[in-house]
């Protein structure tokens, strides 16, 4: 079981206590009795008449409709917006992926010949051994092979 440490509160300002309240909450509060009052109103204003229920069943229908217009337009805005960019990118972005393509390009060149600087004394040493390990390999084999005859 891990137990972690409790973390340290940071002290809070009086003052941004009282911005939330006033600044956050209050709005949200008002509006929320605001749109009670509303239903409870149109709840209680649709029983008299069959006329009053016509006209207060579209006020309803448009307290209902406000909120759904406000999302499906923040939504349009943000796909208008996603377009504009895409398209502005596109005349941006080959310039800067060909030059990136470069530079990893050259990037890779240069690890190679350091690859290859790095490597050569490595792989010349070793040649050089397999060959005399080679060359007195056959002599061994020529010797065999004469005191064989």
């Amino acid at each position: 079981m891990v137990v972690s440490a409790p973390r340290p509160k940071p002290p809070v300002n009086p003052r941004h206590r009282k911005q939330v309240a006033w600044q956050i909450l209050m709005p949200l509060v008002v509006s929320g009795i605001l749109i009670l009052a509303v239903a409870v109103i149109t709840a209680l204003l649709a029983g008299s008449h069959p006329a009053e229920t016509s006209a207060w069943s579209s006020v309803s229908l448009v307290l209902l409709l406000i909120p759904v217009i406000f999302g499906f337009g923040i939504s349009i805005i943000l796909v208008l917006a996603g377009i504009f960019l895409l398209a502005k990118s596109l005349n941006i972005l080959p310039f800067y992926t060909r030059m990136i393509y470069l530079y990893l390009s050259r990037l890779e060149i240069n690890i190679q010949v350091l690859s290859d600087r790095l490597t050569s004394p490595v792989l010349t040493s070793r040649s050089w051994f397999a060959g005399w390990k080679m060359f007195w390999n056959r002599l061994r084999i020529r010797k065999s092979d004469d005191k064989e005859k």
